[in-house]
């Protein structure tokens, strides 16, 4: 009988085979091993890190507000002053990690610009065919002059960022993005007051001067306003912002910090127009103490050949 036992017991089990062991790889696997073993090991820490890799979120949206300096930024004559006005806006966000620490994000945006152009003096003038004239190819020189000069603009963009983010690791993340912002004009708008304007004409062939003139609108005229609609084109923007992800629960975050973006691309179409409008074949209304002629924003004059939006301030949101 012993013998037999030792017969069924020899065929069943090799005695070269080794008992298994078990190994425990990471808190979520635990592997039986045997000869080989370092090829299985290899196997359970690849397991092993797969399971961690689905336990990362890789997905995390986003709303925020953020505000600052938010400016059409140009320049302009030297006698006249361009400042940068406040703006802001809100945005949605989506941002994928393509491991624990690095991803992309994108997402909507809206923001508000703003600038203002003023002057305490200066002057403009073009030329012009002057069809009246007899016997002759005479020319109209015309020239406006302005004292207390103010316009404001205005624009509303709708922006799509893409962007390379970096976080650090814990509850708490140092947060950092930078990338490119693409913007679509929603609006664009001016408004213009004018304390003086005084316009008159000048024909080179004969010298002569011709102000004080209200039936040709060449006089002086007070307290001019007008406004108007402007046409804006695509925004390109070097973009990055700078934070701390404030983590205050498992999906939830709270995020603060600040931004910088630097338009790198012409909003402005080709000048169409003057600062001041004049059509010498109108017979003008004398009596009228307001200005009759169109007045048109700086952006679409030679004055400002091109401009870009500019933003820097502070950013707030909330991720999860």
């Amino acid at each position: 009988m012993k013998h037999i036992m030792k017969h069924i017991i020899g065929r069943g089990t090799p005695a070269c085979a080794p008992t298994p062991t078990r190994i425990r790889i990471c808190k979520d696997v635990a592997c039986y091993v045997s000869t080989p073993a370092p090829t299985l090991i290899t196997v359970c820490l690849l397991l092993c890190g797969g399971i961690a890799a689905a336990q990362t979120p890789t997905h995390e949206f986003s709303v925020y507000g953020n505000g600052g300096l938010s400016s059409i930024q140009y320049s302009a004559p030297a006698s006249m002053k361009v400042a940068g006005g406040f703006g802001g806006g809100a945005g949605f966000g989506y941002t994928y990690f393509m491991t624990e620490q690095w991803g992309i994000s994108t997402g909507l945006e809206f923001s508000l610009s703003s600038s203002t152009l003023t002057a305490d003096k200066f002057s403009d003038d073009y030329t012009l065919a002057f069809p009246r004239a007899v016997g002759e190819d005479e020319k109209l020189k015309f020239t406006s002059e302005f004292e207390g000069y103010e316009e404001k603009q205005s624009a509303t963009y709708l922006h799509i960022p893409l962007m390379l983010r970096f976080q650090t690791t814990g509850t708490h993340r140092f947060q950092m993005g930078a990338g490119l912002k693409v913007g679509f004009a929603l609006s664009g708008s001016y408004d213009v007051a004018i304390k003086s304007l005084t316009t008159t004409g000048d024909f080179p062939k004969t010298a002569l001067t011709v102000y004080d003139e209200a039936q040709h609108a060449l006089t002086t005229y007070s307290n001019v306003t007008s406004s108007g609609d402007l046409s804006l084109g695509l925004s390109v923007a070097l973009s990055m912002d700078v934070g701390m992800h404030w983590g205050l629960s498992d999906k939830l975050g709270l995020y603060t910090g600040v931004y910088l973006d630097y338009g790198v691309v012409n909003i402005l179409p080709s000048p169409t127009a003057h600062l001041v409008g004049y059509d010498p074949d109108i017979a003008y209304d004398p009596t009228s103490t307001a200005s009759p002629l169109p007045h048109n924003s700086a952006l679409t004059t030679p004055l400002v050949d091109k401009a870009n939006l500019f933003s820097v301030g502070v950013k707030v949101g909330v991720a999860f």
